[in-house]
């Protein structure tokens, strides 16, 4: 239980800082303990009716990213998460980056499992053991197991975590081993001409949580803060200026997609002439077919590199010029 003296401590710590040295971390650490009501140290008889609807994650990380899926015990489908780790996060040790692929799932989840009851399985013995506990000796542990803590409590989460042997969570091991290669994003100076000629751009259609030119996202898995997955779902495209740089393999599918909608979207694309989807948009093979209102070559030698990478290749400074010319399209899927 909280004590008065603990409440002394904290406020001579903050009015005698020049006498007694605690650090700012020692000072989160006691705020944190301070905030707590009574009602956390104790466990109720049975589960709340708030949190009697049960969700199952399964989390794992590797070298490089993090992944995860949920099941509800209702009838939703399953949902898959995937991300990457940044290159600080990759040098820390295997339990951290355990502890940071469970929490970006919990906040890639939030829309599903807020207000329920959460039973989340990993592998990994160390996490599964701080994340019982609530807290760990070491910094670099403690602060996400907290992150995990207070997260639940501002999403009425009720979490119970389980520790379960490699080889009955291969499918997430297999999502956080997963290789982009798509990722990639064109560079924010160009990002930012384009809006300026076209924009305002409302929604990013292909991106990640690490690679998002706008805070309106689609991803084609759930990561955190994305808006929704699996973009050519979407029964709102009419109603976005889109923001359009897919993968180049997608072109022809998008291509359709605006027209069927309407849509107005600038698309960041190659000129693949041999393509399936070039006739689409070059009907005569000389000039673009209506719907393209207007259109810009993008250098691709400048000091501002045209394309950069994303958070799995982020070792890398930039991508490199494409050995092919880059256009940025403006589509009225509506002319």
């Amino acid at each position: 239980m909280f004590t008065r003296e603990m409440y002394f401590v904290i406020e001579q710590s903050r009015r005698w800082d020049e006498f007694v040295s605690v650090t700012a971390e020692v000072v989160a650490e006691l705020d944190f303990w301070a905030s707590l009501g009574s009602e956390e140290f104790t466990s109720p008889i049975w589960l709340a009716a708030a949190a009697v609807f049960v969700n199952f994650i399964w989390t794992d990380a590797g070298a490089t990213g993090w992944g995860g899926w949920l099941a509800a015990s209702g009838a939703r489908a399953q949902q898959d998460v995937r991300g990457h780790l940044s290159l600080a996060e990759r040098d820390e040790s295997s339990t951290s980056r355990e502890l940071v692929g469970i929490l970006r799932a919990l906040h890639s989840f939030a829309r599903f499992v807020s207000g329920t009851a959460v039973h989340l399985h990993t592998d990994s013995q160390a996490a599964w053991r701080i994340l019982s506990k609530g807290c760990s000796a070491k910094s670099a542990l403690h602060r996400p197991a907290v992150e995990v803590f207070w997260w639940c409590v501002s999403h009425e989460v009720r979490l119970h975590v389980t520790w379960i042997p490699r080889t009955l969570n291969e499918y997430a091991d297999h999502l956080a081993g997963i290789y982009d290669s798509d990722d990639w994003m064109l560079s924010e100076y160009w990002f930012r001409w384009l809006d300026s000629l076209w924009g305002r751009h409302t929604v990013d259609r292909f991106a990640t949580d690490k690679n998002h030119l706008l805070p309106r996202f689609i991803s084609k898995l759930w990561c955190p803060g994305c808006e929704g997955v699996v973009c050519f779902a979407s029964t709102d495209w009419w109603k976005e200026n889109n923001w359009c740089n897919p993968p180049f393999g997608l072109v022809g599918q998008l291509l359709r997609c605006l027209i069927r909608h309407g849509a107005r979207a600038t698309v960041i694309c190659p000129v693949w002439k041999g393509r399936h989807w070039w006739p689409l948009l070059c009907p005569d093979g000389h000039r673009f077919a209506s719907f393209v209102v207007d259109w810009v070559e993008l250098p691709r030698d400048s000091v501002e590199p045209l394309f950069r990478p994303g958070a799995g290749r982020a070792n890398e400074v930039a991508v490199g010029p494409p050995s092919f010319r880059v256009l940025a399209l403006r589509i009225d899927g509506s002319c």
